[in-house]
């Protein structure tokens, strides 16, 4: 009885919310968007967990992860068991085509919810329905490249500063992995969900690797940005040239070197742009990068250092302390300027050192091989340390191979 009752523990402990870290609830949201409005909507969901093809797909999940748990001899064997295979995904595709046509419930999610949150924009030239299928699909292969990364070892698009915290090649690993998957049945086996299993097991491995980064501070409108949320809605925009001055993180290499000299730098070059009144906040961009598992979050060190050093007032700072390449930094960015309703009529800035600004000058298309989108159109270089940029909505769109920053 005693082990039964620590057991269920470990479970609950796995899968609680911790606001000190990442919320595993936002982790979720920002990563399987489409997936978590289906989980959260009770009349579409009452209809995938009661349709007969995608409940007995949910039901042979279960039985195969069981069965890896008992008859494995590699780690990669329960790894496989959780992701959703090309067969699987094929059913679900095509059943999940058939029960739009048939459900009035999942056209409204679509249009109504979906398609407006831009998070899957780049098919918003398809129809809704297949807007939805292919929306599907890619977060299904961002749970399948999570757990593959996460819970099998293969190098994510970083390996330097975003890989696995486990030696899979450790003989203890399997047993390790088989826990994991035990404990992802506990959860779930009365679930008739079926994408309930595989994306529980992603959320445990990130959890578990403390990757669970894209939940930090969330909702940071509530939160860290609270005060100039609260700016943003009374200002006066026909008083400034841009809406925002964006400064992009520069990560220390020593573990015990919160902010560099270059992070400082660029936080100087903005708050002196910001004194001349040409913008009302300053944006710092940047997450617990480098070196690898840092402590120090660039966004709340750089906000820190504007405060406390350069005497600049918490209301004119936006944070994003969740990027972790200079194209996130663009990409996060604009996607806060949507969010809290600055003036998209106006260019922000890009403030930082000339070696930055000439790399972001020139950065087109690491966003299209990265991100596959352009989340930003440029505008005039105004000088060494300048270089203004327009909001693109496609900075909206999901990125299912970043799991800590989507």
């Amino acid at each position: 009885m005693r082990r039964t009752v620590i057991y269920i523990l470990s479970i609950v402990a796995i899968f609680s919310y911790n606001k000190a870290t990442g919320d595993l609830r936002h982790v979720q949201e920002k990563n399987y968007y489409l997936l978590t409005l289906m989980q959260q909507n009770k009349q579409v969901k009452n209809l995938l967990e009661n349709d007969a093809v995608l409940s007995k797909l949910a039901k042979n999940k279960i039985a195969a992860i069981k069965q890896s748990i008992t008859s494995a001899q590699r780690f990669s064997e329960v790894v496989e068991s959780l992701t959703f295979t090309t067969v699987e995904c094929g059913a679900i595709e095509k059943r999940l085509g058939e029960l739009y046509y048939q459900s009035a419930e999942l056209r409204l999610l679509v249009s109504k919810e979906l398609v407006p949150s831009g998070t899957h924009i780049i098919n918003n030239n398809l129809s809704l329905k297949d807007q939805f299928i292919k929306a599907c699909g890619e977060e299904f292969l961002g749970i399948n490249h999570t757990i593959n990364v996460y819970g099998g070892g293969e190098k994510p698009n970083y390996p330097n500063i975003d890989s696995i915290s486990y030696n899979v090649n450790d003989p203890a690993y399997l047993q390790i992995i088989k826990n994991d998957a035990q404990t992802i049945i506990a959860k779930d086996c009365a679930s008739r969900l079926f994408f309930l299993t595989s994306m529980d097991a992603a959320l445990l491995f990130l959890q578990k690797n403390g990757r669970d980064d894209a939940g930090n501070f969330e909702p940071m409108a509530k939160t860290i940005n609270k005060a100039a949320v609260k700016k943003a809605k009374n200002l006066d925009w026909r008083k400034f040239a841009y809406s925002v001055l964006v400064v992009p993180g520069e990560g220390p290499d020593a573990y015990n070197e919160a902010i560099s000299e270059g992070g400082k730098l660029r936080c100087r070059l903005a708050a002196q742009a910001y004194s001349t009144g040409i913008a009302p906040f300053i944006l710092v961009s940047g997450g617990k990068v480098h070196p690898y598992k840092t402590t120090y979050c660039e966004a709340v060190e750089m906000k820190r250092y504007l405060m406390d050093s350069l005497h600049i007032a918490e209301s004119a700072i936006i944070m994003d302390p969740h990027a972790r390449h200079t194209t996130t930094n663009m990409r996060n960015a604009v996607r806060l300027v949507i969010h809290y309703h600055l003036d998209r009529m106006k260019p922000g800035l890009i403030v930082s050192d000339k070696a930055d600004v000439d790399y972001i000058a020139q950065m087109g298309k690491r966003c299209i091989d990265e991100l596959h989108i352009m989340p930003y159109r440029l505008g005039n270089r105004i000088n060494d340390t300048g270089l203004e940029f327009y909001p693109l909505q496609e900075a909206l769109q999901i990125n299912p191979n970043e799991p800590l920053d989507p």
